[in-house]
Order: structure tokens, then C-alpha cells, then sequence
């Protein structure tokens, strides 16, 4: 009897330690039970024989279940079904309407501004005339350069008419450069110039953008940036219009990061599926992503589920009992996890197992003592796997 009362009073104290840590199964649990009931007595007696000890620790397991779910309806904890449901994981990011042509045109000669022939918010469509400049001295040159290869060609060797013929060409791209035309349908969204003014090669006068070719760039953490795939549809609301909700299509995504503070950050582009008046380019908008999806699986809440020792573990109710049961997760949305391995359709789990290991743990989860044995420390960890 003294044998039995050791063996008993060992296998209270570790009996939640080692389900917890599932150390092998059931059958390691039995031969750590074994090992300590042979400690605890110095070896001066031997422990009963296998069937006596495995009898032991299922009654002291079914104990302390019961005592578990106890707890738990103390806590106020309810036990809900293992059901199939849809899970979608997402990535939200948010960033900058931009266009894909987004433009500012400059003349490619200096000169004073004949006439601006556009004013913001027009459209215009390729090849309009936007602005050009007094080109008087410059058609003075073309037709002079003209003539001189004309000439050229009639009096001199292959090596002046050449000559003669690119300095014609330049002539006439100057002539050109004189003039800015629309190169793609657009609306335009800045006029930095006007009549009258002189204006050097290069500097800006009209903005142009392309507001039917709109897609959002956004910046999107290293730790989320693994989940993100081109092609992945995403769902773009605008911080300007609520009630807006647009479909997008990853795009591309930055090969080099940025740092912003203590976050590394990563480029991705969203590309809109339709245009709509109301987007402008510089808006703020939020895109979210699907990176994951499982349709129809086994399913729990994901507080359901505590990680410990490497594996993650759910109570399952059990004739009036709980089992801690290890399982395999997959997709999670942040409130339901998928059941890979573990648990069957209808199977009944404890909602939540914090409050559980809380009260078994003590105030502070991480001090240990009992009644999870000496120095036991429960890993109160919820994050399941997929997360």
C-alpha cells in the first residue's frame, strides 16, 4: 500500500507535465510514470508489474481530465463541435494609387512658350497637340539645312552629302522637339508653364496620367512577404471612398526591401481590374490579399489550441473527461484554424485553452509549481501553426 500511495502521489504531480509535453504518447507517459515511482523509492522497492502500472496512470489521467473540465466550466469555457467551414487568409497592406503611364512632358529645345493648348483635368487623346513653342529661327534652319543637302547631293561626294544629310535630321528633330504631343489617352493633371515664357530643353510643362490603367503599390512587412504570390487576387477599398470596394490582381512584387524604423518593408504592386472616375492617382488605399484558402475542412476556434514542446495540442471532451490530443493544423484566418490530423467531424473541443493551463499554472502561467509538479512550466503559446 505504501508502494501504491508513492506511485500515486507521483503520478499526480506529473501527470498534466507529461500529457502536456506529450513526451512519445501514452506509452512514454507510462514507463516516466514507472521511472519515477522507482526513484521515489531508492530502490529499495520495485514498482508492480506493467499492467499495474499502466492502470494507475489511465485512473489518475481520467482524474485529472475530469478535474480539467472542471476548470474549464468554472472559467465559463464552453465545449464547441469540430465543424467544416471555409477559411480564407488574407494580407492587408496599405500604400498609393499610382498609373502605369504617368508622364511629364518637356520640349526637347529651349524657347519661348507660344501657347499651351491644354488646362488640368482635360482629356486628351495620343497624338492631341499640347503645347509648342514659337519655332520661327527653328523652321529658318530646317529649310536652310534642306537645301544644303539638296545641293549636296547634286554637287559634292558621298562623304559631304552625308554630312549634309544628318544635319538635316537634326534640323528637323529640333523642328519636332518644338511642338509636345499626347503620347497615350490620358487626363492632364499639371500645366507648369505658361505663354509667353521662355523655357529650357527638359523642363517640365504638362503632367499627363492614364487614369484607365491604375493599380496600388503597397508596402508589405518580410514576415507576411513569403505568403504573397503574383496572381493572387485582392479586394482594394479607398480611405477616400469607404463604401468602394475594388478587384485587384498582384502584379509584381520588389525583389529588394526598405527600411522603415524596425521593419524591413517589400514593394508590391496591385493591379486594378476596372477604372472608376472617382480614383485619382496619390490616394491612400488598402489592399487585402488571399494568400490562402481552404474550403470545407475541419475546423476549430483558434483559441482552441496551445503550442507546447513543438506540438499543438486541443482539449477534447471526453465522457465528462478531457484528452489533451495533439493535431496537425493547416490554414488559420485569425479566429478559425484548419484540423489537418487529430480530431473528426463532431468531435467536441474546449472553445479556449487558456484559462485552463491560467488556473493550473497559477497567476503567473510561466512560474510552474503545482499542481503541474516542481518546476513544470506551461508554454502558453496559442499561435497555431499557419499563422
Amino acid at each position: 500500500m505504501a508502494q501504491r500511495r508513492v506511485l500515486g502521489r507521483a503520478l499526480h504531480w506529473s501527470v498534466i507535465a507529461a500529457v502536456v509535453l506529450a513526451a512519445g504518447g501514452v506509452g512514454t507517459w507510462w514507463w516516466l510514470a514507472a521511472r519515477r515511482a522507482e526513484g521515489s523509492t531508492a530502490g529499495s522497492v520495485r514498482p508492480p508489474a506493467g499492467a499495474a502500472v499502466r492502470g494507475e496512470a489511465e485512473a489518475v489521467v481520467q482524474q485529472e481530465g475530469r478535474a480539467l473540465l472542471r476548470l474549464a466550466s468554472q472559467a465559463g469555457v464552453q465545449a464547441v463541435p469540430v465543424q467544416r467551414v471555409d477559411i480564407r487568409r488574407y494580407v492587408e497592406a496599405t500604400g498609393t494609387i499610382t498609373s502605369e503611364r504617368d508622364v511629364t512632358l518637356s520640349f526637347g529645345v529651349g524657347g519661348r512658350l507660344e501657347a499651351v493648348h491644354v488646362g488640368v483635368g482635360d482629356r486628351v487623346q495620343q497624338g492631341d497637340l499640347l503645347a509648342e513653342l514659337d519655332d520661327t529661327s527653328l523652321r529658318l534652319a530646317y529649310v536652310r539645312a534642306r537645301n544644303a543637302y539638296e545641293q549636296a547631293r547634286l554637287e559634292q561626294g558621298s562623304a559631304q552629302v552625308e554630312e549634309s544629310r544628318l544635319a538635316m535630321e537634326a534640323a528637323r528633330q529640333d523642328l519636332e522637339g518644338a511642338r509636345l504631343v499626347a503620347p497615350f489617352d490620358g487626363v492632364v493633371v499639371s500645366v507648369d508653364a505658361q505663354a509667353g515664357e521662355h523655357v529650357s530643353a527638359s523642363q517640365a510643362v504638362v503632367r499627363l496620367v492614364d487614369l484607365s490603367a491604375l493599380r496600388v503599390e503597397v508596402s508589405v512587412d518580410e514576415v507576411d512577404l513569403p505568403y504573397v504570390r503574383q496572381g493572387q487576387a485582392a479586394v482594394v477599398t479607398v480611405r477616400g471612398y469607404p463604401d468602394l470596394a475594388l478587384e485587384g490582381e498582384v502584379e509584381r512584387l520588389t525583389p529588394a526591401g526598405r527600411s522603415q524604423g524596425d521593419l524591413v518593408l517589400f514593394d508590391v504592386v496591385v493591379r486594378l481590374r476596372e477604372a472608376r472616375d472617382e480614383l485619382l492617382p496619390g490616394m491612400t488605399a488598402t489592399a487585402r490579399i488571399e494568400v490562402a484558402r481552404a474550403d470545407g475542412v475541419l475546423a476549430v476556434p483558434e483559441e482552441a489550441v496551445v503550442e507546447t514542446g513543438g506540438r499543438a495540442l486541443v482539449s477534447r471532451v471526453v465522457d465528462g473527461s478531457i484528452v489533451l490530443t495533439p493535431v496537425e493544423l493547416g490554414v488559420s484566418d485569425g479566429r478559425f484554424v484548419e484540423v489537418r490530423s487529430g480530431l473528426r467531424e463532431g468531435d467536441r473541443v474546449l472553445a479556449t485553452n487558456y484559462e485552463v493551463y491560467r488556473r493550473l499554472a497559477g497567476s503567473n502561467p510561466s512560474s510552474g509549481g503545482p499542481p503541474g509538479g516542481p518546476g513544470t512550466t506551461f508554454r502558453l503559446d496559442a499561435r497555431p501553426v499557419g499563422r
